[in-house]
Formats: structure tokens, C-alpha cells, sequence
């Protein structure tokens, strides 16, 4: 899925896009550190999955043109981010690069109750990389934490600024922790062939990831808390033995079922939260705004050839995305022995074009977020009495 442009100045980029801002967040004016963990109040610590390829104008690596072209079909205009344009019927614009934008998010994670977003990390000078850019530069970024999620392809013996990068980010403030002092840090995509390929085995890579534990750990941190994403729970628990990992989950869940509905969808998710637990490995359960990659399914792209043609799911209402949500905070509280990190993961903020989004919308505005935001506040309240 995340397989794989600088930013257009902002002046440039308000008079191509004059209307880009239309929908306003919470304004944030002392914005405060969150705390780290929830623990003390025995709340679930809840993220959500950043895919940050909404910016424009790299010509070497311009993949927001292909996101306008996969949201271009009127269809698909529920799905715009609330920094795009509608163009026509079959043409629309889309940069989210700019600091503005992000800051605006945070403002709206904040109102969602979030406590961190998980980045998919990719190397520091790719387009692909401004969403987090964006993030440690902005003066807001207390009001919501941040982890990393690393495709396995990307942890090479031979990248080392990719490397040190990780190790730079865990240590930067604001990195989500669990159990107290532990940095989180997911790990997913694991493909063995690449694996023996890249490092000659799973016992090498392992290896490579005990000496980086070994450094964020000399640099004063605790123990880095890795889960491995795996759409296959078994496959999972294979991958997290051999790379010595501490936990479970997915990047999205789904049982590739041919054109089903949202409730479906959860169901599946649940159902992967089990065969998780029944391994006997730590659990992270992933909870699904969605999946419906039709828009990269219609556009031929170089993504298409990894989606089912018929494998889509209808679209959740706000309340549905809720529900799912607060399903996933009680099956954690509910299982501790099975997570000990108490912790859950959604699928996603802003894949837009994949189908699971809570980040506010041209059409939709805001209601996934003001949804989700009253139920955790609800949830939290109701814990601590």
C-alpha cells in the first residue's frame, strides 16, 4: 500500500488554491504537552495512521499528480481533503504542503482526542516526508505526539541516514511512549525474500534492530516497544519472534471481501483482533475507518496491481467510524493481559484515496472528527470516576 513532490510557496500556492482553507479548525492559541501515557487514568493510548503524500509540485516525485488524478472522477469528491479544490466534475486540486495545513490538523486531532499520529516514514528529502517536516516544525506540535511506522524494505544495511534518522526521531519530544517510558515504534511490510536479500536473514536484521534498541536505550530512553504490522495474524507473530519484536497489528485489516458494507468490515477487524490474541503475542488492534481503494483501482497507477479489483467496502458514517473506534478502546481494556502497552492504532487520518480517513473533509467538514472527539472525551471522563 505504501509503496512507493519541494513545497510551492505559499504565496504561489494561495493564488492557485484561494480556497483551500475553507473549513477552520479549533483555534489553538497556548497550546499544551500532552501527557505521554494514559496509563494513570487506564485509557487506551489512541493513534492514528499518517500516509502524507498530499503534497505538490515535485517533478521527480509528484505523487499527489497521481492522487488528483485517482480523486478527479465527481465520485469521488466526498473523499477531497479539506485543502483541496474541486476544478470541474473531472479535475481537482490538491497541496497540502504548507505549514498552515498542518497546523490545522493538529488543532483537529486535538478536538478528536488523539494522542498521537503514527507517521509511514520515508527518506528525510522526499515529498513524501514534508507531512512530518511539517509537523516537528510547527509550534502547535505539543498538542499531539508522534511515532513512526518503517516499511521493512526501507531498514537496510546499506541506508544508514534512513537508520539514523529513526534513531533521531525516538529521540525527539513528543514521541509517543508506552509502559511508562517505552518509545513505540511499528515495523510493517515484512517480506522474507527481501529480508534474506537485504541482510541475509531475519538473525542479521535482528541484530541491526538490537543495536538500535541498545542505542535509544544509552541515550537515556526505555526499551523501544516494536509492533509488527502483518495483514496475516500469523504471519505476525512469525515476523515478530524472528526480529525479537513485543507486539501485533496491522496497517489496515480486511478479509478481502468482495463489495461488502462497513459493519462487515468491523466484523473482520474484530475478528483479527482475536486471531491476534490467539497467537499469544502482544496486541495492538487496528481499528478501519474504512477501505474502499476504488479510486486507485479505476485509475490504472503504480499502486493498482495490489487491490482486488472487487474488494471495497461502503462508506462508514461518522457514528459507524465511532462505534468501531470505542469497540477497539474496550476490547483493550478488556484484554490487558493480550496488551500490555494498551494501545490502539486507526486505519487511518488521511488515506483518502484508500478509503480510511478521520481528517476533515471539503464536503463532509469535520463530523468524523466531532464524532470520534466526543466519545473518547466521553470514554475518558467515564474512567476516570
Amino acid at each position: 500500500m505504501r509503496k512507493g513532490s519541494v513545497i510551492i510557496y505559499l504565496a504561489i500556492a494561495s493564488f492557485l488554491n484561494p480556497s483551500a482553507q475553507t473549513i477552520k479548525g479549533p483555534h489553538v492559541l497556548n497550546p499544551q504537552k500532552i501527557s505521554l501515557t494514559n496509563e494513570l487514568n487506564n485509557n487506551p493510548v489512541i493513534g492514528a495512521i499518517r500516509w502524507d503524500g498530499w503534497y505538490y509540485g515535485r517533478s521527480d516525485d509528484d505523487i499527489t499528480a497521481i492522487l488528483e488524478k485517482t480523486l478527479a472522477p465527481k465520485e469521488f469528491h466526498n473523499r477531497l481533503p479539506f485543502f483541496a479544490k474541486e476544478i470541474s466534475d473531472d479535475s481537482v486540486y490538491i497541496n497540502g504542503s504548507s505549514q498552515e495545513v498542518i497546523d490545522e490538523e493538529i488543532a483537529y486531532a486535538k478536538t478528536c482526542g488523539l494522542d498521537y499520529w503514527a507517521f509511514v516514514m520515508y527518506p528525510e528529502n522526499t515529498g513524501l516526508s514534508i507531512g512530518l517536516k511539517n509537523y516537528l516544525a510547527s509550534k502547535y506540535r505539543g498538542d499531539i505526539n508522534f511515532c513512526v511506522i518503517t516499511e521493512e524494505a526501507r531498514l537496510t544495511n546499506v541506508d544508514t541516514s534512513y537508520t539514523n534518522n529513526i534513531l533521531t526521531l525516538i529521540k525527539q519530544p513528543g514521541y509517543q511512549i508506552v509502559l511508562e517510558n517505552r518509545p513505540l515504534w511499528y515495523i510493517g511490510f515484512v517480506d522474507s525474500a527481501h529480508v534474506q536479500k537485504a541482510w541475509g536473514g531475519f538473525r542479521q536484521m535482528k541484530s541491526k534492530i538490537d543495536s538500535m534498541r541498545n542505542t535509544i536505550i544509552e541515550a537515556g530512553l526505555g526499551n523501544p516497544y516494536i509492533v509488527i504490522m502483518d495483514f496475516n495474524a500469523a504471519k505476525g507473530k512469525q515476523w515478530c519472534d524472528s526480529l525479537g519484536a513485543d507486539a501485533i497489528s496491522s496497517y489496515v485489516t480486511q478479509k478481502s471481501t468482495p463489495h461488502a458494507s462497513y459493519k462487515t468490515l468491523t466484523k473482520e477487524a474484530e475478528q483479527f483482533w482475536e486471531e491476534c490474541k490467539g497467537t499469544g503475542t502482544q496486541v495492538v488492534p487496528v481499528c478501519d475507518a474504512g477501505w474502499n481503494p476504488k479510486p486507485r483501482i479505476d485509475y490504472v497507477n503504480i499502486w493498482s496491481h495490489f487491490y482486488p479489483k472487487d474488494v471495497y467496502y461502503d462508506y462508514a458514517t461518522p457514528a459507524e467510524v465511532t462505534a468501531h473506534i470505542k469497540s477497539g478502546m474496550e476490547w483493550t481494556q478488556k484484554n490487558k493481559a493480550f496488551s500490555n502497552a494498551q494501545c490502539v492504532i486507526i486505519y487511518a487520518w488521511n488515506e483518502y484515496d484508500e478509503g480510511g480517513w478521520l481528517g476533515p473533509m471539503l464536503h463532509e467538514g469535520s463530523a468524523r472528527i466531532d464524532a470520534v472527539g466526543k466519545m473518547i472525551r466521553e470514554f475518558k471522563k467515564k474512567n476516570k470516576q
